[in-house]
């Protein structure tokens, strides 16, 4: 089974040092506010992300009396063998990341084994937020599964960057090199739609499906948006929007501008779902997002488990709720940490044999 066992944390907030062994199945983390929980959760996703959920600024993640953080844990790959994976990140943001204590020089690597979702406050935004949450719900998936993803992404972004230097240009403005750059981008961008596309049927599918579990009383679809007119290619887009575009100085239109709508009936899933609904609707979006992974790399022949992350279970959520949660968390096939201030019965309404509930205060970790 694939996963993180032993893990160690130095110099993460008030976390100085902490070793322990999350359970395959779930990790509880109980404790008082500010005793260093979501810490544990912030560290998990330095290790898979190489950088922090919490801010940009890794000073502020680093412990004050130290020089630097670093994360360590064992991981067991896809044919079950054993890898030790490390991240270490400095004041002057300076990052050292380790598979069997070889260097590796792109986040990329660590995020291809390590797959991770995180549930907290600032998931709210993936409803009520911009459209690069919801667009990242679909990039999440084909960067796993499509080999060709993250390349095509990046020569997108760069052939993006070009052709918005260009529409700046004040002089020497040249037409014939703005469709060169869009012949190339529309090419990337059409693949790029294909991915999302495919992604996007897969896991509309399960989203129906953890939906309707979870909140039967809102009937709830999702509309994808590629970033240009359903009636033209990009390439037709760009045509017709040369001039929208030089006086912008940007291009309008661009796979950066996709999005899902989440609805209830003709209206906005932010406009008329109450705070408790729309904290079920995220975890059914995530839920959705891991099923599809799983399913997606099956068909494959693959195996590879979702690390998911989630800060402060019990807000705004009644017991029901969060009985009914860890029934549907516990079938999809995924390692699950959880932090909140009184988790003790959680331990029962899992199965104890099927979790570990620890201890935080001050920084230190321990089996409850």
């Amino acid at each position: 089974m694939t996963g993180i066992s032993r893990i160690g944390i130095n110099h993460i907030r008030c976390i100085r040092h902490a070793e322990f062994t999350l359970h395959p199945n779930f990790t509880l983390l109980c404790g008082p506010n500010g005793s260093g929980k979501t810490s544990v959760l912030e560290a998990i996703h330095i290790l898979s992300l190489a950088r922090s959920f919490r801010t940009q600024n890794i000073t502020k993640v680093i412990s004050d009396d130290a020089s630097k953080c670093s994360v360590i844990a064992d991981y067991t790959d896809l044919s079950g063998g054993k890898k030790v994976i490390g991240v270490e990140k400095n004041r002057e943001g300076d990052t050292l990341m380790r598979i069997d204590r070889q260097a590796i020089k792109t986040a990329a690597e660590l995020t291809s084994l390590l797959p991770l979702r995180i549930i907290s406050q600032e998931s709210y935004s993936l409803i009520d937020g911009s459209s690069k949450g919801r667009r990242q719900l679909l990039d999440w998936l084909a960067f796993h599964v499509e080999p060709q993803f993250n390349q095509t992404w990046g020569m997108t972004q760069r052939l993006l960057k070009q052709r918005n230097a260009l529409l700046k240009r004040k002089q020497g403005f040249d037409l014939n090199e703005l469709n060169s750059w869009d012949t190339e981008l529309s090419q990337c961008s059409e693949q790029i739609n294909e991915f999302r596309t495919s992604a996007f049927n897969r896991f509309s599918a399960h989203f129906i499906t953890y939906i309707a579990e979870l909140l039967p009383s809102a009937t709830l679809r999702l509309d994808l948006y590629k970033g240009w007119p359903e009636n033209q290619t990009l390439r037709e887009s760009l045509f017709a929007g040369i001039e929208r575009d030089r006086k912008l100085g940007y291009t309008h239109h661009s796979p950066n501008r996709a999005d899902i709508a989440i609805k209830v009936g003709n209206k906005l899933a932010a406009e008329c779902l109450s705070r408790g609904q729309k904290k079920i609707l995220v975890y059914a979006l995530v839920l959705a997002q891991v099923a599809t992974l799983f399913s997606s790399l099956k068909e494959k022949h693959q195996q590879l488990r979702t690390l998911v992350l989630i800060d402060d279970m019990g807000a705004e959520l009644d017991i029901k709720n969060q009985n009914l949660l860890l029934d549907t968390l516990a079938r999809c096939n995924s390692q699950v940490l959880i932090t909140g201030t009184e988790l003790a019965w959680m331990k029962n309404a899992i199965s104890p044999d099927r979790c570990k509930l620890f201890h935080v205060e001050q920084g230190a970790i321990n089996l409850a």
